[in-house]
């Protein structure tokens, strides 16, 4: 059994736009996050865990829609 745990709760807050957090940055074509949740169902994990902060769940919700 594998399970990945994938720690976003980074703010951004040294970066230009600091109210987007670090995870939706865009690199290239996907935000961090999206990278991240890519490469790691390479792994077929039977569950993913991404831990956020309180202040940006929503906005990661709505970058990282199922």
């Amino acid at each position: 059994m594998l399970s990945v745990i994938i720690l976003a709760a980074g703010k951004g807050t040294r970066m230009i736009d600091s109210d987007v957090p670090k995870a939706c940055r865009k690199v290239g074509n996907l935000t961090m996050i999206e990278h991240v949740l890519k490469s790691s169902e390479k792994l077929n994990p039977n569950k993913i865990i991404v831990v956020v902060s309180k202040e940006n769940i929503d906005y990661i919700k709505n970058v990282v829609q199922d």
